[in-house]
């Protein structure tokens, strides 16, 4: 094999490698696919601080679209799975674990697609913002 072809066959290997690398990249916008209900509760830490870690409750409804397995990812689309599942309707919480900012994204198991995304927040938080005092 020549230095040439042993050249391409590295490159090609590098870039299958870095292709299967999960995606890490967290979403820049909140959103949901028709048919696609996505919701967090509560919606943000209860005292509204930056820095408080809380349980909520994460739910899900597709209605109009053919059947699929879903994954609830925490962070990006390669995160951490935080459930599976095949029904099309459900709920499940949380540890305590979620802090503002935190990103859920609804994801179809078999094509990789986002169905729908949500960020713990809002920021600012209602009522404004927390006290510095705390």
């Amino acid at each position: 094999m020549s230095i040439r072809h042993r050249l391409a066959a590295a490159c090609l290997g590098a870039l299958l490698i870095a292709g299967c690398k999960p995606d890490t990249t967290p979403p820049d916008r909140v959103f949901a696919q028709p048919g696609v209900v996505f919701t967090l509760s509560p919606p943000q830490a209860p005292d509204c601080h930056p820095d408080t870690v809380y349980k909520a409750t994460v739910a899900w409804s597709i209605t109009g679209q053919p059947e699929r397995r879903l994954e609830v990812r925490v962070g990006s689309r390669g995160g951490a799975e935080f459930l599976r599942t095949s029904q099309a309707r459900g709920r499940e919480e949380t540890g305590e674990w979620v802090r503002p900012g935190t990103w859920f994204l609804l994801v179809d198991r078999r094509s990789k697609e986002v169905l729908a995304t949500l960020r713990a927040g809002p920021e600012p938080c209602p009522g404004g913002e927390a006290s510095e005092e705390e």
